[in-house]
């Protein structure tokens, strides 16, 4: 089948948006597509292949980017596409209502966070003839048409390395409200002050500028704890560096208010122990597992024996650990299995 897939960056460069590049390449590995036609309103380098097509209808304006979004739609319609998957954002499902309408193209999304906007709610609603997402908790609307396939993480990237030790605690993602780092810098600051502890947090990621209020106050916040609270920003970081970073760390925390975080489920796959207090990763762990990696996500001393108790782990308890994440992962959260899974569920693929 031929496949278009509506996105709102694809740049394997960019170190917010560089999944949708893997993303895009496992779809375009699929034997079952023939051709897939990327339309994105950015973009940037991608695999190459010899069946994928890249397109950008960024205008100068809104009204131009609605118009070139459109012009590009109906020129892959052209070639023959017989289905459309929207990427994660964006208020594309709704823009492709008439599109179902008028030349009977089904339209699938992909949608991983809990917070459920009105343009998502119609698009899913009324125009997605299903939605894929992580887990449950990632989508928490009660439709029919809501399939849970889990998370895509790159398993042949993202493996145990040995690795130089960097530190103690480590997060990777967008410094952002959402992301919890300031519950992470109270909980590492109590920890250090119950248990005499020199801990360190280091966090990978950008700052939009939309955000550049909070991460000053993140920086007051930790320098007002001063030794109690060691806190190191690193800023973004290239995905290719990713799994050997995360390999030079004892943990990796996650206090994400948001839906199942790739950088956590990464982390898993790169065998590192995570803590979390994100529903949404204890809904993914085996319950022998939740004791140790999961805290309370309103209780700071409870996180903070959670961060004490997991870094005082015998060797072989983090070890045994380490290697079920890692299993996990492949068996249920490796993107290559997910995009299978996707592609299975495509309605026009399973006619053929």
């Amino acid at each position: 089948m031929k496949l278009a897939f509506v996105c709102l960056n694809a740049d394997a460069s960019d170190p917010v948006h560089a999944t949708t590049a893997r993303w895009i390449d496992a779809f375009a590995a699929r034997p079952e597509i023939d051709h897939l036609t990327v339309l994105a309103l950015r973009a940037g380098p991608v695999p190459p292949r010899a069946n994928l097509t890249v397109r950008t209808f960024r205008g100068q304006n809104r009204i131009g980017t609605l118009w070139n979004f459109y012009r590009e739609v109906v020129r892959a319609l052209r070639t023959g596409v017989g289905a459309i998957f929207v990427y994660q954002t964006g208020p594309y499902p709704v823009l492709l209502w008439p599109v179902k309408l008028l030349a009977g193209v089904p339209v699938y999304y992909w949608k991983a966070h809990p917070h459920i906007s009105t343009w998502t709610r119609l698009g899913a609603k009324f125009v997605a003839r299903k939605v894929f997402t992580s887990t449950p908790a990632a989508f928490p609307l009660a439709l029919p048409n809501v399939v849970v396939v889990g998370q895509g993480v790159d398993v042949a990237r993202f493996v145990p390395r040995p690795s130089i030790p960097l530190g103690d605690l480590v997060t990777v993602g967008r410094v952002a409200p959402v992301k919890g780092l300031e519950e992470m810098i109270r909980a590492v600051a109590r920890c250090n002050e119950r248990f005499g502890s020199r801990l360190r947090l280091d966090v990978y990621g950008p700052t939009l500028s939309e955000d550049g209020a909070h991460a000053q106050q993140l920086a007051e916040l930790a320098g007002s704890f001063g030794r109690l609270a060691p806190v190191t920003f690193h800023g973004p970081v290239v995905q290719d560096e990713l799994p050997g970073l995360l390999g030079g760390y004892r943990a990796f925390l996650n206090f994400s208010k948001t839906a199942l975080d790739r950088s956590v489920v990464e982390a898993m796959a790169c065998g590192v122990p995570v803590l979390s207090t994100n529903p949404a990763v204890a809904e993914i762990l085996p319950p022998d597992l939740r004791g140790d990696l999961t805290a309370p996500a309103d209780n700071l001393d409870a996180q903070a024996e959670a961060i004490h108790r997991l870094l005082d782990l015998d060797d072989q308890r983090r070890a045994d650990i380490s290697a079920a994440l890692r299993r996990l992962v492949v068996e249920e959260h490796n993107l290559d299995a997910l995009v299978a899974r996707i592609v299975g569920e495509l309605d026009h693929v399973r006619a053929e």
